[in-house]
């Protein structure tokens, strides 16, 4: 019996090492616990369907799970800030499009989206400077533009409306 025991913990050491490893190498949840990557692509399309069809909550549980189990990819990231920014919650999109912007940097969706987000959580100065990247990456002929450079003179004008309160209290 001790013998079994003793092989029994052994064993579990063992695999407490390897995951540790696997860990350590910066695999997904979903590698770890042997979920199929296939999974949670259809996660992520259900929750894109959920969102065209305004079921916001649904589709953002939907997405907190799959962002939990593979936090490699930046889409699910920008589909969950695009849900939140829908929902009202601005600081928590910001939040969860850092993340997107952390996974593509060179994105000017994520970017522009970044900025919505900050503008509308009354982070103005963060929203200038993501959004004047967002207008660098973004074609010319963009559908994304127009809102970004609308967006980038909001955060702009709002700026310069605390300078001059300051000034007046001055």
């Amino acid at each position: 019996m001790e013998a079994t025991t003793r092989e029994a913990n052994e064993e579990v050491e063992t695999l407490i090492g390897e995951f540790a490893s696997r860990v350590l190498e910066g695999k997904s949840a979903a590698d770890l616990f042997g979920v199929d990557e296939d999974f949670v692509f259809d996660v992520v399309d259900r929750a894109y369907n959920l969102y065209l069809n305004k079921s916001y909550e649904k589709a953002e549980v939907l997405l907190r799970g799959a962002t939990a189990l593979d936090e490699t990819q930046s889409y699910p990231f920008l589909l969950l800030g695009d849900v939140l920014l829908q929902r009202g919650y601005f600081a928590d999109a910001a939040e969860v499009l850092s993340k997107a912007e952390a996974l593509e940097s060179e994105s000017a969706e994520v970017a522009a989206k970044l900025g919505e987000a900050q503008v509308q959580a009354g982070q103005e100065e963060a929203a200038m400077v993501t959004l004047r990247r967002a207008m660098e990456l973004l074609d010319d002929d963009s559908v994304h533009r127009p809102r970004t450079e609308a967006l980038l003179n909001m955060a702009s004008d709002r700026t310069a409306a605390q300078v001059d309160a300051k000034g007046d209290q001055s």
